[in-house]
C-alpha cells in the first residue's frame, strides 16, 4: 500500500484544506455567532441522504478544525450515517444548549479558545486517495473486496485523518472499526 510521507499534522492539514476536492466546509462558528445563524449554515450545506446512507450503509466523515489568526489545528473527527443530527448535537454543546453527556470532546472549551471553528465534510475517497495512493478496486462490483472496502473505507479514513492531522480531542471507540483501523496506521508506519 502506497502511502504519502507527512512532514507534519499542520503540514498535513494545511494541504487538504487548500486541495478543494477534500474538504467542503459544512459551517464556521466566529466569536460572538448565534447558534441561529450557525444552525442555518448546517441546514443550507447539502448533506447527503440518510435514508440512502443507511439502505446502502455508507457513512460520511467530519472533521472539526480550530482557529486562531494564521495557526489552524485539528480538534476531532468523526464518521456516521448521519454527521448532519452529529454535528447539530456537537454545536449545541458548544453553545450550552445540551450538557454534553454523550461526547468526550470539549466542545464548550473549545469555543472559547478559538476565534473560528469550522466543521468540514471529509470526501472519503479522495482523502482516502491523497493518503494511501490508488486503491485499486477488484474486478466486477459484486466482488468480496470491494464489498468488504465499501463497509469499512469511513473508518479507515476517520482514523488517518484524526492521526494524521493530529486532532487534539479525537478517540476511538473501543469495540469500533476506528480502532482496528488506527493501530493498522501505526503498524504500517512501523514497517
Amino acid at each position: 500500500m502506497e502511502k504519502e510521507q507527512f512532514r507534519s499534522a499542520s503540514q498535513h492539514l494545511n494541504d487538504i484544506i487548500a486541495k478543494k476536492n477534500i474538504l467542503k466546509e459544512i459551517c464556521t462558528i466566529k466569536k460572538g455567532e448565534h447558534l441561529k445563524s450557525v444552525m442555518a449554515q448546517i441546514g443550507n450545506y447539502p448533506f447527503k441522504s440518510v435514508k440512502v446512507n443507511k439502505q446502502l450503509q455508507t457513512g460520511q466523515l467530519w472533521l472539526l478544525t480550530g482557529r486562531n489568526g494564521d495557526t489552524v489545528e485539528a480538534l476531532n473527527a468523526g464518521q456516521s450515517l448521519d454527521i448532519k443530527s452529529e454535528i447539530e448535537y456537537d454545536v449545541e454543546v458548544m453553545y450550552g444548549v445540551l450538557s454534553g453527556k454523550k461526547v468526550s470532546c470539549p466542545y464548550r472549551k473549545l469555543k472559547g479558545e478559538y476565534k473560528e471553528l469550522t466543521f468540514f465534510e471529509v470526501d472519503i475517497d479522495e482523502y482516502l486517495a491523497e493518503v494511501f495512493g490508488n486503491i485499486k478496486r477488484a474486478e466486477g462490483d459484486d466482488n468480496i473486496v470491494n464489498m468488504m472496502f465499501d463497509i469499512s473505507k469511513e473508518y479507515l479514513a476517520e482514523a488517518a485523518v484524526a492521526h494524521y492531522t493530529g486532532a487534539k480531542h479525537w478517540s476511538f471507540f473501543n469495540s469500533g472499526m476506528d480502532k482496528r483501523a488506527y493501530y493498522r496506521i501505526l503498524d504500517t508506519e512501523q514497517e
